[in-house]
C-alpha cells in the first residue's frame, strides 16, 4: 500500500513539475515574442523542485501579466485598416510577391507571421 502511494505521489509530482515547465516556457519572461527564455525556465524547474510555491506564485502571476499586456496590445491590432493590410498581404502571396508581403508585414510588426508562407518555394529560387 505504502509503495502505491508513493508512485502515486511520484507521478503526480512529475505531473505538476511538466506542467509548470511547458507552462512557464510558453511565453518569455523577458518581453520578446520568441516563446523561449531558458534561464526562466530553469527557474522554474527550480522552484517546482524545492517545491517553492510563493515563488511559483510569483513568476506565474509576472507570466500572466505578459499575456495580459500581449492581448491587449492584440486587441488594439483588430481594426478595419489593418484588415485591410493582411488582406494586402495575402494578396502578394498569392501573387508570389514575397518580399512585398514580406515588407508590409515587418511595418506591421509582423516578424515571423505567416511562417512558410512567406518564403519562396524551392521551384521560385
Amino acid at each position: 500500500m505504502k509503495t502505491n502511494k508513493l508512485v502515486l505521489g511520484l507521478a503526480l509530482f512529475a505531473l505538476v513539475l511538466g506542467t509548470g515547465i511547458s507552462v512557464a516556457s510558453a511565453y518569455p519572461g523577458d518581453g520578446s515574442k520568441k516563446g523561449f527564455d531558458p534561464e526562466k525556465r530553469q527557474e522554474m524547474r527550480e522552484v517546482i523542485e524545492n517545491g517553492d510555491y510563493q515563488a511559483w506564485e510569483i513568476m506565474m502571476n509576472e507570466k500572466a501579466e505578459l499575456m495580459g499586456q500581449r492581448f491587449q496590445e492584440m486587441k488594439g491590432n483588430i481594426t478595419q485598416e489593418r484588415f485591410e493590410q493582411m488582406k494586402q498581404i495575402h494578396q502578394l502571396i498569392q501573387e508570389g510577391k514575397y518580399d512585398e508581403a514580406k515588407e508590409l508585414k515587418e511595418g506591421l510588426g509582423l516578424d515571423g507571421f505567416g511562417g512558410r508562407g512567406f518564403r519562396k518555394a524551392p521551384c521560385q529560387k
